[in-house]
C-alpha cells in the first residue's frame, strides 16, 4: 500500500515500533518485568503509571522528536529504487 502511494515507509514503521516500546513499558502489564516490579512495590496501576509511565512517555516522545527533527531524508517520498535496495 505505502509503495502505491510512493510513500517512505521507514516513518510509520517507527512509530508502530516506538508506540508498541512505550505502552510495553509505561504500563504495570506491558511486560513481565514491570509485574514483577508492581508486585514487589506493591504499586497498584494508576501508581506505577504515574512514577513509571509519564516520565519513559515523555522522554520517548523528547527523543523521537529530536530524532525526526534531525533527519530530513524521512520527509523525502520514497522512490523504487530506494524501495527496492531496503
Amino acid at each position: 500500500m505505502l509503495q502505491s502511494a510512493r510513500r517512505n515507509p521507514l516513518p510509520y514503521l517507527l512509530g508502530l515500533a516506538i508506540a508498541s516500546n512505550i505502552g510495553s513499558t509505561a504500563t504495570i502489564i506491558g511486560n513481565p518485568q514491570n509485574m514483577l516490579i508492581g508486585q514487589v512495590g506493591r504499586l497498584a496501576f494508576d501508581r506505577f503509571f504515574f512514577r513509571v509511565g509519564v516520565p519513559v512517555t515523555l522522554v520517548s516522545l523528547a527523543v523521537l522528536a529530536a530524532w525526526i527533527g534531525s533527519r530530513s531524508a524521512i520527509a523525502r517520498p520514497l522512490t523504487r529504487a530506494a524501495f527496492c535496495a531496503m
